[in-house]
């Protein structure tokens, strides 16, 4: 199963969704797809839905985390909501839960 990305604005908030598999095999095409979203248009924070994410690999992993460091270092605010539990605890065991999810989805 392959990624899919959209997204919408509300607010100023950049809502971004995020369905499938996270899967070294497709990274070059989500990594363009999410970056050509979010990129677009004036925001002040950016909420990730994950909800849809059924598996995701440390090269999925990777492009999030890069991701979220352009968006700080942008001087905004980027948080990763609606964790299944399988992705939520490799966001854990990688020590990244403190820097991407929301308080919610901390275990």
């Amino acid at each position: 199963m392959s990624s899919k990305v959209s997204a919408y604005m509300q607010n100023g908030v950049k809502h971004i969704t995020i369905s499938g598999t996270l899967e070294m095999f497709e990274m070059k095409t989500f990594k363009k797809n999410l970056y050509a979203l979010c990129f677009a248009g004036d925001f002040s924070s950016v909420v990730v839905d994950m909800s849809g994410v059924k598996y995701i690999d440390s090269s999925g992993v990777g492009i999030l985390v890069g991701f979220a460091k352009l968006i700080k270092n942008a001087g905004k605010h980027v948080v990763l909501v609606k964790l299944r539990p399988n992705v939520a605890s490799l966001f854990h065991l990688a020590g990244l839960d403190e820097y991407l999810l929301d308080k919610k989805e901390k275990k």
